[in-house]
């Protein structure tokens, strides 16, 4: 066999790879190496573990923050209550002025000992709830309220109840114009009111006089609504089986029963108003007069006063 020789070029340029494959190079990528089964399945279990850590450690980082903030919150609250029992207990804010207003006179002094208040009290330490409930009790006070007022101020607001009448039953009970009992009267109350008899004692206790109590005041209310004919009402009686008559301060009695509307009972009080003018320019004077008629409710009897029941002049 005869060996080919390389081309001049050739020869030249394997001499220059020193001792290498004299075989001609070529560009390109580089082959892949061939990957097991096991070996991929590693690299993809532990791509999903480089994955999922990640939100794992932002999860723990959230808490830890959130529980710093609870942490934070809560001694933050701790030390509010702390300040708060400081102040109430301190003498920084003391209690200088009590303020009433809704009531006048010996009421406001009677207001102020309900409250219970002595100046110098810490201003934070007042519970206005449990004041406003004191000044409640009072029994000329419907509705109060109570404030604080810094530096050094309680404001107390109050709705009195009035009383309308006193109710006579073994003794004289205050209402109001709702007929609510308010308390035993007293001479030292001050008070010149008309009194509603014929209630037995048993009643008030027990509640039965409510709807005599509410009608007496609906006819005092009523009486004085129509201009208080025949002057002003020193009684209001209630007579079982008849109903109520008025007792005029002069002693005259008008007997007008028990009606079953305000508008009967104001046509009853414009005809005493006629009655008594009637009279009164014939010079004479009545002691009783009747009403009440059922059949010929448009007349009014009347019994006209003796010499002995006459009041001096002026009386």
């Amino acid at each position: 066999m005869t060996a080919q020789r390389l081309p001049t070029t050739d020869r030249r340029r394997g001499s220059q790879l020193g001792g290498f494959s004299r075989a001609p190079w070529r560009l390109g990528r580089a082959p892949e190496r061939a990957v097991t089964g096991s070996h991929a399945a590693r690299e993809r279990t532990g791509e999903r573990r480089r994955t999922s850590m990640l939100p794992a450690r932002l999860a723990w980082g959230r808490a830890v923050r959130g529980a710093g903030l609870l942490g934070l919150a809560a001694l933050s609250a701790l030390a509010v209550v702390k300040l708060a029992s400081l102040l109430e207990n301190s003498e920084l804010l003391p209690l200088k002025t009590v303020t009433v207003h809704g009531a006048d006179g010996p009421r406001v002094d009677e207001v102020l000992a309900y409250a219970a208040l002595p100046l110098g009290t810490p201003l934070l330490s007042i519970d206005a709830t449990d004041v406003a409930a004191r000044v409640a009790q009072h029994p000329f006070v419907a509705r109060a309220a109570v404030r604080r007022v810094p530096p050094d101020a309680v404001v107390i607001d109050v709705e009195q109840r009035i009383p309308m009448a006193a109710v006579a039953a073994g003794e004289l009970y205050l209402v109001d114009r709702d007929g609510n009992i308010m308390k035993s009267a007293r001479a030292g109350d001050g008070l010149d009111l008309p009194i509603i008899t014929g209630i037995p004692a048993s009643d008030i206790a027990d509640g039965g006089a409510d709807e005599v109590v509410r009608g007496a005041l609906f006819r005092l209310d009523a009486h004085a609504r129509a201009g208080r004919p025949g002057g002003a009402l020193a009684e209001i009686a209630f007579v079982p089986g008849v109903g109520f008559e008025l007792v005029l301060e002069d002693g005259l009695r008008v007997r007008v029963g028990d009606d079953a509307s305000e508008t009967q009972f104001l046509d009853k009080l414009g005809r005493l108003d006629a009655v008594l003018r009637r009279l009164a320019s014939a010079g004479a004077r009545a002691s009783f007069i009747h009403l009440d008629d059922d059949r010929r409710p448009e007349r009014a009897a009347v019994r006209l006063r003796t010499v002995a029941e006459t009041p001096p002049s002026g009386g």
